[in-house]
């Protein structure tokens, strides 16, 4: 069955959105190194920044290409006795808020950045999702470099370009740390099958590069990592806001809560893309499944 995406034109020019960067110099580091400590303080109070009602993130631009809206989205909670993580597949097809019609959920990020790429995730599963957390380009590249490599199973051999020009890497099978580039051509998942495999691979990776990367304990003994994970991000959280809840997660792991890990269940459908005048193979969400898997992970 062919049914219609009601696609409208992209603009040149991306959408302004309340978005904040941090373009951080490591001139300052001393001052986030005291925002942290005083965040460290108050992590044992949660409600302080963040309220006491459980936290939800989107995590959106962490492709091997790096381009915000052209990969799959994260979406994480958090909270004192609970940890959730569901996954989309970049293809995922759904109404985009704003007039924009249906289409699949990166082109939100391209129509209206990371903000339109949040309210497109919080109607899709009915939660309020609040913040978002958009990585730039070779953001996980330098976030892993900075971190000396984040420690993976690799499953089976793979192969891939870290960049476009670049040369061709090769990850054997069995545990190893990886280095930037090496995580670009693991996240890319040429060995997978399809994007659902490969949204649960950079599911399971950006949950364990950011919980070792952004530990308070970690950051205060050394925040160059924090540095380089607000240089590459674009968020509209304050920093206060992003370590506590970190924090939160981290205290929470500590309590041998276990993560709730779900990536949407669907089928393969071909539409009809009316922008792009062609057929396109979107990820059509099975509402029921859809329903489910938002309660187990981050209703």
């Amino acid at each position: 069955m062919v049914r219609e995406a009601l696609d409208q034109p992209t603009s040149s020019t991306r959408k302004n959105s309340p978005s904040r960067r941090w373009p951080w110099a490591a001139a300052i580091l001393g001052v986030i190194a005291v925002t942290i400590a005083i965040v460290y303080t108050m992590i044992s109070a949660p409600g302080v920044f963040l309220g006491n009602e459980p936290q939800r993130v989107v995590i959106t631009g962490v492709s091997g290409t790096g381009v915000p809206g052209e990969d799959n989205v994260l979406v994480a909670k958090v909270a004192e006795d609970d940890l959730g993580l569901l996954s989309f597949p970049r293809s995922t097809f759904t109404e985009i808020p704003g007039g924009h019609g249906d289409g699949d959920i990166g082109r939100a990020g391209e129509l209206g950045g990371p903000d339109l790429t949040r309210r497109t995730v919080a109607r899709l599963t009915g939660t309020e999702v609040p913040n978002y957390l958009a990585i730039a380009p070779n953001g996980v590249k330098e976030i892993v470099d900075v971190m000396g490599g984040v420690q993976v199973n690799v499953e089976q051999s793979v192969s891939g370009q870290a960049s476009y020009e670049g040369p061709e890497i090769t990850l054997d099978p069995g545990p190893q740390t990886l280095n930037g580039s090496q995580t670009l051509v693991y996240l890319q998942g040429a060995d997978l099958q399809n994007e659902v495999a490969r949204a649960g691979r950079q599911q399971d990776f950006l949950y364990e590069m950011f919980r070792q990367a952004l530990d308070p304990r970690n950051v205060l003994s050394d925040p160059s990592t924090l540095n380089v994970v607000l240089e590459y991000s674009e968020t509209n959280m304050s920093i206060v806001e992003v370590v506590q809840l970190v924090g939160l997660a981290k205290a929470a792991e500590n309590s041998d809560v276990p993560v709730s890990r779900g990536t949407i269940a669907g089928r393969e459908e071909t539409l009809y893309s009316k922008q792009k005048n062609t057929q396109i193979t979107y990820w059509v969400p099975d509402d029921e499944k859809l329903s489910s898997v938002v309660k187990e992970t981050v209703k």
